[in-house]
């Protein structure tokens, strides 16, 4: 069955580690099958001392196809663990 892949940027404190995100986002979500950041980005429309981390999420379910509507409760999931979990983390829209 096709996965489905889903992009998601978070602005953090410049001394947050993407390895603490992609714990935390690795570690809650069923259908996940791979994570890995894409860009680390310092600079123009981002506050002094703070970056933009973007993750390429990769979902898939071994049994059915997936629909948006189920990554989306899951990509909300992400978020809102995300946002409990790490002060002043945001999502970069």
């Amino acid at each position: 069955f096709p996965p489905l892949v889903r992009d998601l940027a978070f602005v953090v404190n410049e001394k947050m580690l993407y390895a603490d995100i992609m714990e935390l986002i690795s570690a809650h979500h069923e259908y996940l099958k791979n994570v890995e950041v894409f860009d680390v980005y310092q600079g123009e429309n981002i506050k002094e001392g703070f970056k933009s981390i973007a993750f390429r999420i990769k979902m898939q379910d071994e049994n059915a196809t997936l629909t948006d509507e189920i990554v989306d409760v899951q990509m909300k999931s992400v978020r809102d663990n995300l946002q409990k979990t790490f002060e002043g983390i945001a999502l970069r829209g």
